[in-house]
């Protein structure tokens, strides 16, 4: 879209919830509209203020801005990362889109990969950022803006950072909870304004509980809500089944809600997945995303809401609690921890409890702030590099896949306190690379949008402010957020035991699917690709087999990956899916 004096053109994926409000007042100093669109007001905008626009914007967004009079390109990304945007700078061409898949057509593209991340990404089961698997392409962080000039390979960086004006330390716990309470309603408010009718997730977990439960405050404002319903009510992964207290949620609240049947047939759409998340990532949740999205589709809800970034910004993660204690041995001298570290390797890890046993002493003998990056990795780093061939390993000796998140944390300055550093790595990593990736990508995919008010700027900034320790509180992740639900909420869904969307990765790598995965990582595949190491990961077949360690998830990834392969650099089906 081009502005009325033809010098500035936006091209824009996102949505701003207060567009309106900034609409008035550009018209107000005289700005003529053309249309009713979030667009032209972020492109008006940006003609009255510059660069300081975004201080203005709530919402999510990714945009390019070209300004024909100077000559340059402005690129934005939202302070969180809900939008996806990536780009390719070479000498004096430059390249950006929502999707890495479009950069497949561009002639002189070059498939050459990036050892780095796929490292990393075989550590944490995602790629943190700026990295991605093509050496050429790199996404912009949260936050992130540049400034291109066409011709000239200098990029300027700058960084939109969520506002946090002093600690809510000398605040009372209730007057807290009531702050959080009417900042979540404010937040999911502004984001019901829709011309079209605005659905749900609804996992019967607290955070989508609590999005429907504001959502219908003062009267109906969802359709309809979507849950998973997993075949024959059985629990996967150890997990609890979320259907029962989906459907509590729903009767309590007066809500429709729409349950779609999953069942293992869903690992043949796996290389679907694989395909419209540009990015390999060994997780089978964004297919559960995609499910909700089309049938949400089907039923005429093209927005809905989702709960997404409520562990990532209230703590409700398992390596949160295994922080807080860390206080029971890390005083501990040197040796003693080193003993823990040993110890712990005497569990099997086929089995939770020794799985997170060891996870949980893997790096006891270290520093706190060097154990923090390591909470997010799913597998030892000799383990990891195990399976890569020798090639690999001689460019990568001396990269260390936990400098990312090193190097953040000694770029921003603290209160001390380790779970605001671990939450900070949760926000600027997980949640955007992970999370927020497969989310809005699955839903686009089946034209979708999906909001994410728990991440709504306001919301974040005043979570920010709210002391660690009413966070994570005695053990009870989100504390104060479920505080703030108890009026609105049956104690049965706040307090309940913690899950998510889950499938049987395991369960499906030992049986159902070990068969094709040892096709996709036969010898012979692994020797033409050059990447994995055919000894390295008959390694692990041989120990999936034995059944004494958990690996599973390792396999998974090295199947996604090579799948991820074959569809983005041989080109297999791309013409299909493309349809």
């Amino acid at each position: 879209m081009w502005d009325d004096t033809g010098r500035f053109c936006i091209t824009y994926n996102g949505e701003i919830y207060n567009y309106r409000e900034l609409r008035s007042e550009l018209e107000g100093r005289g700005c003529n509209f053309r249309s009713n669109t979030d667009t032209e007001v972020i492109l008006n905008l940006f003609r009255d203020k510059g660069h300081a626009c975004l201080t203005y914007l709530k919402g999510i967004w990714a945009f390019a801005i070209w300004d024909a009079s100077d000559r340059k390109l402005f690129l934005s990304r939202d302070p969180l990362g809900v939008k996806p945007l990536y780009y390719i700078s070479r000498g004096k061409q430059f390249l950006f889109s929502s999707e890495i898949k479009s950069f497949l057509n561009w002639s002189d593209f070059s498939k050459h990969i990036d050892n780095a991340a796929m490292l990393e990404t075989l550590t944490y089961l995602w790629t943190p950022g700026p990295r991605t698997m093509f050496s050429q392409v790199r996404k912009m962080m949260p936050g992130q803006n540049l400034t291109v000039y066409p011709g000239r390979p200098n990029i300027t960086v700058s960084t939109t950072e969520v506002s946090q004006q002093g600690s809510l330390d000398h605040m009372n716990e209730d007057v807290i909870a009531d702050l959080l309470r009417e900042q979540l309603y404010q937040s999911i408010q502004s984001q019901l304004v829709s011309d079209v009718p605005v659905g749900a997730f609804l996992s019967g977990g607290l955070d989508s509980s609590s999005i429907v439960a504001m959502a219908e405050r003062n009267g109906p404002r969802i359709s309809r809500c979507y849950t998973i319903n997993y075949a024959g009510g059985r629990t996967w992964e150890g997990m609890v089944n979320d259907l029962s207290y989906a459907r509590l949620v729903a009767s309590h609240l007066g809500v429709e809600c729409v349950e779609i049947p999953l069942d293992e047939s869903i690992y043949e759409r796996v290389n679907e997945m694989i395909w419209h998340l540009d990015e390999p990532q060994a997780d089978i949740a964004p297919l559960n995303v995609l499910l909700i999205a089309e049938a949400a589709r089907k039923n005429g809800d093209y927005v809905l809401l989702s709960g997404a970034g409520g562990d990532d910004i209230f703590s409700g993660y398992r390596r949160h609690t295994a922080l807080q204690n860390e206080y029971l041995w890390d005083w501990l001298p040197y040796p003693f921890r080193n003993g823990l570290r040993m110890c712990s390797k005497i569990f099997p890890t086929a089995y939770p409890f020794g799985r997170r046993l060891q996870k949980l002493f893997e790096y006891a003998d270290l520093p706190a702030d060097e154990r923090l990056p390591r909470y997010f990795a799913w597998f030892p780093d000799k383990l990891v590099r195990s399976v890569l061939t020798e090639d690999i390993l001689r460019e990568l000796e001396c990269h260390d896949s936990f400098d990312v998140m090193r190097t953040a944390l000694s770029s921003h300055n603290f209160s001390g306190d380790q779970l605001n550093k671990m939450l900070f790595l949760d926000m600027k990593y997980f949640l955007a690379d992970h999370n927020l990736n497969y989310t809005d990508k699955m839903g686009m995919a089946r034209g979708v949008e999906i909001r994410v008010p728990l991440i709504d700027i306001d919301l974040v900034s005043l979570a920010l402010r709210i002391p660690a320790s009413l966070k994570l509180k005695k053990m009870t992740g989100k504390y104060i957020f479920k505080r703030s639900m108890e009026p609105y909420l049956p104690k049965d869904i706040i307090y309940r035991p913690k899950t998510g969307f889950v499938a049987p990765i395991r369960e499906w790598v030992s049986g159902p699917l070990l068969y094709r995965i040892k096709e996709v990582l036969s010898a012979e595949s692994l020797k033409k690709r050059g990447w994995f190491s055919p000894r390295g990961v008959q390694n692990l077949f041989n120990n999936l087999r034995a059944n004494k360690n958990d690996i599973h998830y390792l396999v998974w990834s090295l199947y996604t990956i090579e799948e991820w392969a074959r569809i983005f650099i041989d080109g297999e089906g791309i013409n299909q899916r493309q349809h």
